[in-house]
């Protein structure tokens, strides 16, 4: 699978054979507060997607996930705690490549 350089997605970037020059997937990085459970969260609105990077190097992925979910994560006093009590039981999870 082609890894994009820009997102944590793999795999999403199509029309692209062996090399890819954009993401075509516009992910939306999202700017959270500093969290021990998590590196790094990437959010698909287009495909309600969400890419989870953990400290220990995962990446997970949470499907079906709404933007008034990650618009209150964005708000919350604590980015894990939300995370743990609103996402990571609530959503289907797959760990990624």
């Amino acid at each position: 699978m082609i890894k994009c350089d820009e997102c944590l997605a793999i795999g999403m970037c199509h029309g692209v054979d062996d090399e890819i020059t954009q993401c075509e997937v516009s992910p939306d990085l999202l700017d959270l507060k500093e969290s021990s459970c998590f590196k790094e969260a990437q959010y698909f609105p287009n495909l309600n997607e969400l890419y989870v990077k953990f400290h220990g190097g995962v990446v997970g992925l949470y499907t079906d996930v709404k933007s008034n979910v990650i618009d209150d994560w964005k708000l919350a006093d604590s980015s894990g705690s939300f995370f743990s009590k609103n996402i990571r039981n609530v959503y289907s999870y797959r760990k990624v490549d």
